[in-house]
């Protein structure tokens, strides 16, 4: 995938560009360590179906990492054992006995405390494909991928990421079940009604 227009390098893992955030990055399949749970991949660089869910749960585990102070680059995701490593870290820092599903489930919470404190400031999920620059969305000049462009495939890559990670797709605020689920009651003044 390396120079292929719609991925981009993040932390040592290919991701699709158009769901690039800094929290996330995606890849092409599900991290060996979480096999047990995840059942795709790998994604093609031509067709963007998976590609939201990839960035969803690569968010989750880079958030659970980045709450206790771990090191996205020491994570080594891709690598057996590289995510129950900071999993073990974080039992041996704390004392606790946390599961995987858990760190998966804190790094969600993260990621929504995240939209709350940014929809509370005015930010709407709408930014994240309409505030880009243009030369992202033009489409490539020459070479190999001569006219390509990732816009063909926003807005609704940005929904779909959205609603996978229980927001609404369009002001980017969580649902009331996605609080009840993750425990945040008490932001339910902020969630998105329909």
């Amino acid at each position: 995938m390396s120079g292929d227009p719609c991925w981009v390098k993040c932390c040592g893992n290919w991701s699709p560009a158009a769901a690039w955030k800094p929290q996330g990055g995606g890849s092409t399949k599900p991290p060996p360590d979480l096999r047990y749970r995840e059942n795709w991949g790998p994604l093609a660089a031509d067709n963007p179906d998976g590609w939201a869910w990839s960035h969803v749960l690569s968010e989750q585990y880079r958030q659970f990492t980045g709450i206790f102070g771990g090191c996205w680059f020491a994570q080594m995701n891709q690598k057996p054992d590289g995510l129950n490593s900071m999993v073990d870290a974080f039992n041996a820092i704390t004392g606790w006995t946390f599961t995987m599903d858990e760190a998966l489930q804190a790094g969600h919470r993260s990621m929504i405390l995240q939209s709350l404190f940014g929809t509370q400031r005015g930010w709407i999920a709408d930014f994240d494909w309409k505030d880009v620059g243009p030369r992202f969305l033009e489409p490539i000049p020459d070479g190999k991928y001569k006219g390509f462009t990732i816009s063909k495939w926003l807005p609704d890559l940005i929904f779909e990421y959205y609603r996978l990670s229980g927001r609404h797709e369009r002001t980017g605020r969580p649902f009331k079940n996605t609080l009840d689920q993750l425990g945040l009651e008490e932001f339910m003044e902020w969630c998105q009604l329909d």
